[in-house]
């Protein structure tokens, strides 16, 4: 009797083996939810970012009558470094102080000698270097009008296509393939690598 009350009080290895395959199909069917669930999240707070990003270089735009560079070359992509973050956040960068591009020092940043606050960032969301990143570690881009006529060179194109706009801010999003006009995108549109890009238009 003692050994068939300690049999009903346990586990049968056949009983264990059940609960262990339903929890790992339960897993198998949860974790592909939460993985989509996450890059909802993270394409969300990108939009919210470039969004943000959009309307501070806009203040900036209107308090001071001009963008944050200096250099007026149109259709010159820089990134949100740290000297564009610490602009924003109301240091009055020099004029003439290098603006960062994906390639090199272009440009130059103009001031912000009022030393108004554009925008805040969480120190969270920034690299090592000081840059503004988003969700996959990929630095936000921007162009800007710098020719003051309303209209940017569309970056994800290889043809010409002018869009309306005082400046165009974007992230590469989860891929993390920074748009060239030409290998990303041959067809002028957002597909291919393209395709997961947030963008400000």
């Amino acid at each position: 009797m003692r050994t068939s009350s300690h049999r009903n009080a346990g586990f049968t290895m056949v009983e264990m083996l059940t609960v262990i395959a339903i929890i790992s199909i339960l897993a198998g069917v949860l974790l592909p939810v939460l993985s989509t669930a996450r890059n909802r999240a993270n394409v969300a707070k990108a939009q919210a970012a470039v969004s943000s990003l959009t309307t501070a270089f806009t203040a900036y735009y209107t308090e001071y009558g001009r963008w944050p560079v200096t250099d007026g070359t149109p259709n010159v992509t820089y990134i949100v470094d740290t000297n564009m973050v610490i602009l924003l956040q109301g240091t009055d960068v020099p004029t003439g102080t290098p603006a960062v591009t994906p390639t090199g020092t272009l440009g130059t940043l103009g001031g912000n000698p009022r030393r108004i606050v554009f925008m805040n960032f969480n120190a969270k969301d920034l690299n090592s270097a000081g840059a503004f990143v988003d969700p996959w570690q990929g630095i936000y881009r921007c162009r800007f009008d710098t020719q003051y006529a309303n209209q940017i060179q569309d970056p994800f194109v290889a043809s010409i296509k002018l869009i309306t706009a005082g400046a165009l801010l974007w992230s590469d999003g989860p891929d993390k393939k920074p748009a060239n006009g030409v290998a990303d995108d041959i067809n002028g549109d957002k597909s291919a690598a393209n395709a997961d890009n947030i963008i400000s238009w």
